[in-house]
Formats: C-alpha cells, structure tokens, sequence
C-alpha cells in the first residue's frame, strides 16, 4: 500500500542546491545513557560517551539530494556503499556479494569510530548492518542517521524503530510479494509494521503489511539480512538503490549474449526488443531458427529481424537445433523420422528428431538449413545441443531413449552380433545392468555418432560461409559439485551420447566458439559454480568460451534453499559474476524467461564480480583498473578527454563513459 508517492529520484535532481539550507532539520541535543553488562571478568560499567549531534527527525528527500549534488557536483564516479558492521571479516562476505549487482562497496568495523566517520563521509549510502544498529555503542548509528545520505537498515534496531516508529506484531512470515515475484525466506522473519505517515511501500507482505519501504532517505527491511551472506531475502536491493536513491554501479560489460525464441516475444515490436536489449548491453543473439515453413513460404521475417538488430549494433546468430530441423520437415519427411527403443517416433518434450544417420537425411536437413541461412545475412550459426535422448534417464525411459532407426539398430547389430533395443529388455541378459560391456559398446557408437554428425554439420557450415561466426554449445559433462560425477542412473555423457573432450577437438579443423550448456541437473547448485565450470575447459581460449545460464523455473529450487523458483536478484547475478570471473562470455537462456529487471541488470553483474574501479584521488579523476574482459566505465558527468596509460584521446563531442581494455590501466579522466 502506498501512502504517498514522492517525487521521482530523476524529478528530484532537479531541485537548486540553494535550498538546502532552508529545508535541513532543527538539531537536538543526546545524552548517551551508560549501560552495565556482563562480560568475561564479570560486571563492569560502560565508560561514558561524549554528548553528540542526531537528527530529530529524518531528512527530506529534497534535502538528502540536493545535498547529494552540492557534495558529487565534481565527481567522475559514484561513491561506493558503505557496510558498517561489527565485524570487518563478516563485513566483507556481505560486501563480496553486494559487489556481484557491480556497486563499489567498501566496509568499515563498527569499533574504529573515527575511520567509519571519514567512510561515511566518502559514501554514496551506507548500510548499517542490523548488528552494528543493535550495537550498545550507538555513537555511530547515530552518525550514520545523521549524515543525510540513503541508509539501508534491516529487522528491528533502535535506529529503525526511530526511522519508521515500528509496531511489532506478534506474527512471522516466511514469504512476501516484490512486484509479483514470491520471495521465499528461510526463516520465520518477525512481522512489524511502519506507522510513520510518510513511506512507500516497496515490497509486502500482504496488502496492509510492507515487507520493505523507503521513508525518505531510509531504506527499511524487516527481515535481517546479516544472519549469514543471505542477501537473497531481499534479492532485488542492488536495483532498489538505483531507482529510489539514484545509486549506479561504476562498471559494465555489453558482450552479453542472448537466446531468442520469437514466439515467446509477440507483444513487442522488433525495434522495441532493439532498443531494450542494446540498453542491457547484448551484443549478440541466438535466433531459433526453425521457425519457417518452406513449403507453404511462411513463417518468421529473419532478414527483418536482422535487418533490425543490425540497426542497434546486435549481432544475430541463427540457433539450430538439431536433429530437430523444423516441424514441416518432419511431416514431410517420415522417412528421416528417428525412433525410440519402444520403436515410436522420436517426438521428445518439443522436439521432433531427425534420424541423421539414414541414407539422404543428412543431406535433406541441411538444405532446410541452408534455405534459412540464405534468407538472411546472419553473423554466424549455433550449433546447439546436438545430441541423443534420454537426459536425466538414459535407458530407464525407453519411450524417450535413442537412436533406434533402421540403420543404427543394423548397425550394432554386425558390431556387436545382438539387437541394442535388448539393452531395455529388464528379461534380456543384455540388459544394460547386466551387459556391462556390451552397453559401454553402444554408448562408445552413441558418441562416434554424435561426433560425427557434429563434424559434418560444421563443415557443411563453413564451406557455406567461412567467414561466419561458428559456435557449438554441448551440456556440461565435467563439472560434478561432489567430484563423483552424474548418476542418473548413467553420466549425462553417456545419456545423451555427447562427449565434450571429443567434440572441443573438432576445432582442430574448423575453427569455431564452445558454449558449455548448463544441465537442469545442477540447476538448484551453488549460483558461482560457472567461475569452475569455466576452469574444466582449458583447451578452450577464453575469447572462445562461452558459458550458458539458464533461467527457468525450478521445481525444487525452494527445497534446495533457494528463495525463489527462478533465478534473479542477487542469485543470478552471482552467477553472471561467476561466469565474469572465468574470463569467459556470458549467455543468457532467454529473452523472455528472464525478468526484465533482471535483464536490464546483468551488464553490472557481468564487470561487478571481476572488475576492481580504484579511485586515486577524492574526485575520482585518476583511476586504477583490472578487468579480465573489457568493459564499460560509467561517469556522472560528460568526458571531454581521456588518457589510458599515458595515451591521450580528445573526444569529438562529450559522452558518459570510457571504454576500458581488458588488463590493468591507469586511467586519467578529463573535462577538457
């Protein structure tokens, strides 16, 4: 419920600097009151504090920015957040995640009194951790509430209850709405309610009771988030600064690369996608392309959807997905239908597979492709997630487990002497638990065959067009999170008959990007797997890795911890920091599964988990900085000139940002 709207951030800038002076609150007098408590050597008493300054009330916005550009009005970059808390080691675990959403984040420990009172100072806001609010020594929660900068507190502490006059209830919760996402806690959070006039409500817990608010320059949770590094109870404040306070990250990287499925995106225009993904930015999408009939000429505009992209200096990559061709292919070919072990044809979840190794199958499946090649000047193909069926299940689920064509059955059958559909025969003795060899025999064919259709496909690609861009994304096979690999019941290798180690040496004779594809089957793993994951590939250079972040929904993400069914918030942006910290190349599965707040958020994760901004001086006009990738400098104020390593460049007209190299660089900003 919102009590009152206040003026946009945006609306508020505008505001003279000249009033400050007319709207800053009357100042009273505290005395502190000392307190007894027990420690180690037994009761003692608090040595008296000196009196100090507090607010009596909060400042208004119009206060808290007008002041806040009095004091920026000659900075290069955002000032970092603030993390005080008791504990400098507990500080910077809360700090390391904070900085995967890309915001600089410095900590300071509640006991160095006058250190914290220089940070608060340097700070864009400051987050008064619930243990350092509940501190017995409140001198600098005080100070921190009187400084007039955005404050984030969270659960119930003195200063909070000052802030928000909290009313306690005796009621928890362990889930509330934020923008119609739930968000799911793992505890039973005590509910307390602001009954201050003036706040707005960000978050709820049902329609009378907020979950998180804004009352003027503070921030409010009621749930802690400093029991632990559990950030994601309130997934989305990273994005809340920047839209109640004003508060961007300092870095960005725009080599994002995105999945698209066009009949997932009906209700925008391709102009309106453009200009959306360019602003979040991708530079590069994966277009399905099986989304044409040839045979009655209709079907998706790839040229206009190129033509488009283009247009915002987005590369498009046509995304196959063989041995699904198209749908009219396989109603007009039967004969290059492929089988299950049941004999039925090889319609698995949504796709219709392809037997490619039939006499002329092939053949036909890449003139179909080659027909969408041609209808547009696409920048490169993805050869994406060729492979067999059953994934999660192997033999166990023979209405799904292939191949079982004509050709292949005949095949393992000279090899072998015995028919392979025996191996889901629970009565044969070629059982696939019982034939140990004869089944490691029909898995070795699976990935020969795999191999091979994979170093067909990509020579038919490259004779098409060398100069195109080629990539090939496989599922993961190497990462195990407890080092024993899959089991279910076979490795996902074995179960899907691709082998990652032989499939990379194929870029021996064509050169082309490795995409390593998340499996659903770590889905609900810790979110920085990837920076791992990245590590299993070293025969892969980093400017041809890519790793793949899927985001779905998950049917037992909540049983696994997580605090919502899909990834998002601080979760997803851990993961894009993880990806960012292997040196590889981000792509996001997909356009319209990930949440627009999430989308246009990633860029930040993507420079934040790996890219240090250091500041030489008060301004910010010299800075040091490291990057494992390029990326993107982003200033308060318009560059006019900029020296890297010594290097000058005099700007044509005035922009608000510097594109940085990969590497470490001595960067020199200026207006002129």
């Amino acid at each position: 419920m919102r009590t009152r709207q206040p003026l946009s951030f945006k609306a508020r800038q505008r505001i003279s600097v000249a009033c400050v002076a007319a709207v800053i609150g009357s100042l009273v007098i505290v005395k502190v009151v000392t307190n007894e408590h027990i420690g180690s050597e037994g009761p003692r008493t608090a040595l008296p504090q000196p009196d100090r300054l507090a607010l009596e009330d909060a400042p208004t916005p119009e206060t808290v920015n007008a002041a806040t550009m009095a004091q920026n009005a000659s900075l290069w970059l955002t000032k970092p957040i603030l993390i005080v808390d008791p504990s400098r080691e507990h500080a910077e675990e809360l700090a390391k995640r904070f900085r995967t959403t890309g915001f600089s984040v410095q900590t300071a420990e509640l006991g160095d009194v006058e250190k914290v009172r220089a940070q608060i100072k340097a700070s864009s806001a400051v987050w008064l951790t619930n243990a350092a609010a509940n501190a017995t020594d409140q001198r600098i929660a005080n100070d921190v509430m009187a400084a007039g900068k955005p404050v984030l507190l969270d659960g119930d502490s003195p200063a909070a209850r000052k802030a928000l006059r909290l009313r306690g209830e005796t009621r928890t919760t362990k889930k509330f709405l934020f923008e119609g996402d739930e968000i799911f806690l793992d505890i039973d959070a005590p509910v307390a309610r602001p009954t201050i006039a003036n706040f707005v409500t960000l978050a709820e817990i049902d329609e009378s009771t907020p979950a998180l608010v804004r009352a003027d320059n503070v921030m409010w949770s009621f749930v802690r988030l400093d029991e632990g590094i559990n950030l994601e109870r309130m997934p989305y404040l990273g994005q809340l600064l920047d839209q109640e306070f004003g508060i961007e990250p300092n870095a960005e990287r725009r080599d994002i690369d995105l999945y698209l499925d066009p009949d997932l995106e009906t209700n925008v225009t391709l102009e309106q996608l453009g200009k959306r993904w360019s602003a979040a930015g991708v530079a590069r999408v994966y277009v399905a392309a099986w989304k044409f009939d040839f045979r009655t000429n209709t079907g998706y505009d790839y040229a206009e959807f190129v033509r488009v992209m283009h247009e915002f200096d987005i590369k498009v990559l046509a995304w196959l997905e063989w041995p699904h061709v198209n749908f009219s292919f396989w109603s007009q070919h039967p004969e290059c239908r492929e089988k299950t072990a049941t004999g039925a044809d090889a319609r698995i979840f949504w796709r219709e597979h392809v037997a490619l190794s039939v006499p002329g199958c092939f053949e036909k499946a890449w003139e179909e492709t080659k027909l969408v090649l041609e209808s547009a000047p696409f920048d490169g193909v993805n050869l994406a997630e060729l492979y067999f069926e059953a994934a999660g299940e192997g033999p166990t689920k023979p209405e799904e487990y292939t191949p079982f064509n004509d050709v292949v059955v005949n095949e393992f059958k000279k090899r072998r002497g015995f028919d392979p559909r025996l191996f889901v025969d629970p009565s044969s003795e070629h059982h696939w638990e019982r034939d140990v060899a004869g089944f490691q025999a029909w898995n070795d064919y699976r990935e020969e065959l795999v191999l091979e259709y994979h170093a067909k496909a990509l020579r038919e690609l490259h004779n098409y067009n060398p100069s195109m861009t080629l990539m090939v994304t496989a599922i993961d096979d190497r990462y195990a999170p407890n080092g024993e690999g899959f089991h279910a019941p076979l490795s996902l290798g074995q179960n899907i008959g691709a082998n990652t180690y032989d499939i990379v040496k194929l870029r021996d004779d064509v050169d082309f990007e490795f995409q390593v594809e998340d499996p659903f089957t770590m889905w609900v793993e810790a979110p920085d797997r990837y920076s791992t994951v990245g590590r299993l590939y070293p025969e892969v250079s980093k400017d041809h890795l890519v790793l793949d972040i899927n985001v779905v929904i998950r049917p037992t993400a909540l049983q696994s911890g997580f605090s919502m069914m899909k990834a998002g918030g601080f979760e997803l942006a851990t993961s894009v920091a993880s990806v960012a910290e292997s040196g590889a190349r981000l792509a996001l599965y997909a356009s319209a599964s990930a949440r627009l707040r999430d989308l246009m958020w990633i860029k930040y994760a993507m420079a934040g988990g790996a890219t240090t901004v250091t500041p030489l001086d008060e301004q910010g006009s010299v800075v040091l900085t490291e990057s494992p990738a390029a990326f993107r400098l982003r200033l308060k104020r318009p560059l006019r000139a900029v020296t890297i390593d010594g290097e000058t460049q005099v700007l044509a007209s005035p922009v608000r940002y510097v594109d940085i190299p990969a590497g470490s660089h001595r960067v020199e900003l200026k207006d002129r």
